[in-house]
């Protein structure tokens, strides 16, 4: 019933080939590495809570000190670690170690749950409490208990992963993973892959991928018996980036036993998951009594022993029973407290304690507004800097920032603040980790609490941010050209986020400091290039000479946009700013510029368009500019057809722009203007239209052209566009012949040469879709290969370039069956995704693209794993794909397909009934004249098809042939896909038949057949499915006539199906399985004891094909041990029978013969 499904999913992998119109086409801190770990050592005096909980004086912890000298290490090794794992958590273990109050959390450590998840292997706990219950010290207590269970067995490793909202940037996945390598390889030596992997990307200068840390690490826990790996705050970790951390933690292996701290509205997914413990965290009243006790001294207050006790048994019960289970709200009471100096002051405060974090953050506030005017104000300021800081600031950073005086050029040092002055002044709501010298709030709910009360407590916030930062980057000799080679001077890696302070507010009070700056602004980006990270600075396509509109608009500076297209002296006229706002999605400053003049159709560099940036990035973008293109079509219509009433100062007409370049570019934009409006809206006049403007372009283009080969590109680039929605070869090979012409213009250090190289690849593997013929797949690979070397790793297009040929070795995986071919697949699309982050507008293709070729490896090797990993990532690209992204329907039913597949392998009736819904709801978003439209008929058929198998219900089969007959009408007689249209339906008739024994069905099954096969040539992909399908309904045929031609024909065609299946592809063992069954029928009606000997050895042959977790594996066992019987009924040889039954044994009970026709 599914035959040919896997033309349809693969039809919908996005390649983004790059339709290039030619025209215009954390520098983090280096640590010492001699330095002592305290993971629960011996503690300084204490005072400051780590913000998590538990804190306090004393911090004797309970494990032992870890000395870690790199000093006695190779300087190779040093410089490994550092590259592969920049992240240290050691540092902040031994921070959140160091204040944890002495003899608290032993709760935990006895608690049955726990003691089952340290003593057992491969266990999962999830400890979920409310905020504020003290879980980042009970994490870091865990920690320091294993360390010292297992500090003399070094086959046993701990790792911990404390993650921060304000981090998120710079923990990516991969890094995480590599902190927990980093963790492991104590007193351990790095092994060859790490190595290797350094020499590889350290000569090119990039990244390891996410894909080849985790490798690194799976290789590097085979040296252990177990781990133990710790994660805190995964709620404070976003959603996607969580699920891939997951997914790669349940992987890591069956002796890793993983703890996950998370507030209650977190859930583990139970797929990756499904056996997960869980526990409660909350503070215990006996931890709270030692913390109180720790932390708050009353022998001032009280004259005697007696009294002394009485007032401390009121402030436990007091404190214990307002903080319901809350250890920080205990911790701000305690402070609270501790401003208090008489006993009658303390029982007021007492008998009036707040019971939540807000009224008790109300309280700290209060006492800070009643300091001195002084200490008020730079407690204020520096709640401002910690709480809206886009990443946590180090102590030297606040210190310059604080220290910016308005009207010097420089720093002073002496106006710099203590950092004694800074705590105290800020009453207990800010502390710092000692070891790496970071400041934070006390707790993330205090971040909360501030973002609630910023606009009416602290509303001139960010003006007073970005006034410092300006002040601070107009200092005199910034930038410096010799800080790329040096350290950089505290907070200037920092100011790379001025212009994201300054968005708003600050545009109006700032204007005159903000228009020096955007003046400036191309200095630092070239000072800063590689350094400073975020937007506007990251964009790959920045000018060579960027204007203050460009940066304004880029930044999405929206006065400061509004202001420069519309002052009265020198106003801007906008350019390529709109790509730059489409890129980032500023939808107001598009608007901006759409009203000022701005062309939706505006190429640069690197991107074709503000439009094609636009319809991956926001559909509400893409509908303004879309109505912009509409507007720049009319008008360019308007310019080449003369009308006598024109003017003579309106826009000159084709016949007197003839032989110019603005002629030739002019076509060029229209031609471009006009396919983005028919994928759009998939009107296919509109891209009829465009292959015939693109040759005006062409003839009109002048020899001295500065972009010689643009012309051919875009022509080559629409026709084979127009091929694939009209299936007319002749347009796909002129297509071809022109990227070849294109190609010979460029010589091979031209920057558009990849992109050219690129571009042929992609249409020499459409053809070979339709052709079948191996070489032009070979030299698409290899122009792929080819382009791929032109883009080393900081190149914008080596995403897309190692999509596309990521696509093409799948597709001769499909053709091969060789293994290789797909696992190097699947490891370009792995590095492909990573390299586009949650920002980039092609991370959805990239997870769709990664899922297909995880499914593809399942239906090779059966392993589960690898389609729920599918499933997982189509889920992930439906996310990202809003109700209106132009591919949300290829989402759809993309992962449709994969839970029908998963059903096929569980049976699970819900995966169906989801499959089948999200198959109707991508229909619902195709119109009739959609491009889609039929593919989506034919999965949503094929998905009614399985369901009526399941449940007998006729309605379903009838439902599923009326869709096959829908989408059959769409294709016309020569369209590519319309052979797998007439072979679905085919297959669906053939269906019918069998219930109703209605033999017209049965008939024109064999007819469509038959016509499917004649649209599929020798060299043809799936000629071998055709063949395989019609010979099995012939077989069908012959059971109810007896006609004997039919069987021979069914069988000749299974013998041809079979040698176009070599040893290596991926459905021979169907085809051996087929051609057995059907010689074991011929057997039956003639008693040619050689067709049964063939058919029991092409049985065996497929069975050997089939390992273990093969899908069809019960399948051969059954076929083969019928075989077996029929053989001993012949000539009473025991052993076949002895093994026939051993073989019914492992199939598990057996059954009739089925052919596979799916296929």
């Amino acid at each position: 019933m599914l035959a040919d499904t896997v033309l349809f999913f693969i039809h919908k992998i996005h390649t983004y080939s790059e339709w290039t119109c030619l025209i215009n086409p954390a520098n983090l801190t280096q640590l010492s590495f001699m330095y002592s770990l305290y993971l629960g050592g011996t503690g300084g005096t204490g005072g400051v809570g780590t913000g998590q909980g538990q804190g306090g004086q004393g911090g004797v912890g309970q494990g032992p000190t870890i000395n870690f000298n790199y000093g006695n290490k190779e300087e190779e090794h040093k410089k490994i670690i550092d590259w592969l794992s920049p992240i240290n958590f050691f540092l902040r273990q031994a921070d959140i170690s160091r204040e944890r109050e002495k003899g608290t959390g032993g709760w935990l450590l006895a608690d049955p749950v726990f003691k089952k998840w340290e003593s057992g292997s491969g266990s999962i706990l999830w400890c979920h409490g409310i905020p504020g219950a003290g879980k980042t010290v009970l994490v870091s207590m865990v920690v320091d208990h294993l360390s010292a269970a297992f500090r003399n067995n070094k086959d046993i490793g701990v790792a911990c992963i404390y993650l921060n909202h304000k981090e998120v940037d710079n923990q990516t996945p991969s890094k995480l993973l590599a902190a927990v390598w980093r963790q492991l390889l104590l007193n351990r030596d790095i092994n060859s892959d790490a190595k290797d992997l350094y020499q590889q990307h350290h000569e090119k200068g990039t990244p390891p991928s996410l894909q080849e840390v985790a490798s690194i690490l799976s290789s590097s826990l085979k040296g252990f018996s177990q781990i133990f790996i710790i994660v805190d705050a995964m709620d404070e970790y976003p959603k996607l980036q969580r699920r891939i951390l997951l997914q790669h933690l349940a992987k890591i292996g069956s002796n890793a036993n993983i703890m996950i701290t998370s507030r209650p509205h977190i859930s583990l997914d139970p797929s990756f998951f499904p056996n997960a413990r869980t526990l409660v965290i909350q503070a215990m009243p006996e931890d709270i009594q030692k913390y109180i006790n720790a932390q708050i001294d009353l022998s001032d207050l009280c004259e005697d022993g007696q009294s002394q006790s009485n007032l401390q048994g009121e402030i436990h019960k007091k404190i214990i029973d307002a903080v319901g289970g809350m250890f920080l709200l205990a911790k701000l009471h305690v402070e609270s407290l501790n401003t208090k100096y008489t006993i009658k002051a303390v029982r007021e405060a007492l008998n009036a304690l707040p019971e939540d974090l807000y009224a008790s953050y109300d309280i700290a506030m209060q006492r800070i507004d009643a300091q001195n005017t002084g200490a008020r104000e730079i407690a204020r300021s520096i709640i401002t800097w910690v709480a809206n800081a886009k990443r946590p600031l180090t102590v030297e950073e606040l210190q310059v920032a604080l220290g910016v005086e308005q009207d010097k050029g420089q720093l002073d040092k002496e106006n710099f603040m203590a950092l004694k002055t800074i705590l105290s002044v800020c009453t207990g709501l800010v502390t710092v980790d000692k070891e790496s010298s970071v400041v934070r709030l006390v707790h993330y709910t205090m971040q909360e609490y501030l973002d609630k009360i910023q606009a009416e407590k602290f509303p001139g916030a960010q003006t007073e941010i970005t006034r410092t930062l300006l002040t601070f980057l107009a200092f005199k000799g910034y930038p410096d050209s010799s800080w790329k080679s040096g350290k950089l001077p505290p907070l200037v890696e920092y100011s790379q986020y001025c212009l994201e302070h300054a968005a708003g507010q600050p545009e109006d009070q700032l204007r005159e400091n903000l228009l020096v700056f955007l003046d400036q602004a191309p200095q630092w980006y070239q000072r800063m290039m590689g350094i400073w990270h975020c937007p506007p600075w990251n964009y790959s396509d920045w000018p060579s000479q960027p204007s203050a509109l460009w940066i304004a608009a880029a930044a999405n500076l929206g006065k400061t946009t509004k202001f420069l297209l519309e002052r009265p002296i020198l106003p801007y006229y906008p350019g390529t700013e709109i790509i730059a706002a489409a890129y980032y999605g500023h939808l107001d400053i598009i608007q901006l510029l759409v009203e000022n003049g701005a062309d939706a159709n505006a190429q640069s560099e690197q991107y074709v368009s503000a439009f094609y940036v636009a319809l991956v990035k926001d559909q509400k973008i893409a509908e303004l500019l879309l109505s912009n293109l509409n507007k720049c079509i009319s008008k360019h219509r308007d310019a080449t057809h003369p009308t006598p009433d024109r003017h003579p100062d309106e826009p000159p007409t084709l016949n007197n722009l003839v032989n110019s370049v603005q002629t030739s570019t002019s076509l060029s934009s229209f031609a471009s203007a006009l396919l983005m409006r028919f994928e759009q809206t998939g009107q296919l006049a509109e891209l009829e239209e465009c292959p015939a403007v693109h040759r005006q372009a062409l003839e009109v283009r002048p020899g001295s052209h500065p972009d010689p080969c643009g012309s051919f590109n875009n022509l080559a680039n629409a026709l084979l566009m127009q091929f694939k929605q009209t299936g007319q070869l002749a347009d796909l090979e002129e297509s071809i012949a022109f990227h070849r012409q294109a190609i010979e213009l460029l010589p091979g250090s031209h920057r558009h040469r990849s992109s050219s190289l690129n571009n042929l690849g992609n249409a020499l593997g459409t053809r070979f879709e339709q052709t079948g013929q191996l070489a032009d797949l070979e030299e698409s690979i290899a122009l792929h290969r080819q382009a791929l070397e032109l883009r080393p790793g900081s190149h914008h297009y080596r995403s897309g370039s190692l999509n596309n040929l990521a696509n093409a070795l799948g597709t001769r995986f499909g053709q091969t069956g060789q293994l290789a071919d797909l696992e190097e697949s699947i490891a370009f699309h792995q590095q492909a995704l990573e390299l586009r982050p949650e920002s980039h507008p092609n991370q959805s293709s990239s997870l769709n693209n990664l899922a297909l070729a995880l499914w593809m490896r399942f239906e090779q090797t059966g392993q589960l794993a690898d389609l729920e990993e599918s499933i997982a990532f189509h889920r992930q690209a439906l996310e990202r794909r809003s109700g209106s992204h132009p591919n949300r329907s290829s989402s759809l039913d993309n992962l449709a397909l994969a839970l029908g597949m998963r059903f096929e392998q569980t049976g699970q009736l819900a995966d169906l009934e989801e499959s089948i819904a999200f198959h109707r709801q991508a229909l619902e978003l195709l119109p009739g004249s959609h491009p889609n439209r039929s593919s989506s008929l034919n999965n949503l058929a094929n998905a009614l098809g399985t369901r009526f198998e399941q449940t007998g219900q006729l309605a379903d089969l009838e439902e599923s042939i009326d869709f096959h007959r829908q989408a059959l009408e769409i294709f016309p007689g020569s369209h590519h896909y319309r052979s797998s249209s007439l072979n679905n339906l085919a297959n669906a008739l053939g269906t019918r038949f069998g219930q109703t024994g209605q033999l017209a069905d049965l008939e024109e099954s064999i007819s469509f057949h038959r016509q499917a096969l004649e649209l599929r040539p020798g060299s043809h992909p799936n000629q071998s499915s055709s063949l395989n399908n019609l010979a099995n309904a012939l077989g069908t045929r012959f059971e109810q006539t007896g006609q004997l031609t039919d069987l021979a024909e069914s069988i000749a065609f299974h013998q041809q199906a079979l040698e176009l299946r070599p040893g290596s592809h991926r459905y021979r063992s169907s085809s051996l399985n087929n051609l057995a069954l059907a010689l074991q029928m011929r057997f039956e009606q003639t008693g040619q004891l050689a067709d049964l000997e063939e058919s029991i050895a092409f049985h065996r042959q497929a069975l050997e094909r089939r390992s273990g977790s093969h899908p069809n594996r019960s399948s051969s066992l059954n076929n083969l041990a019928l075989a077996l019987g029929m053989r001993f009924e012949q000539t009473g040889q025991l052993a076949d029978l002895e093994e026939s039954t051993a073989l019914h044994q492992q199939a598990l009970g057996g059954g009739k013969a089925v052919r596979e026709d799916q296929f």
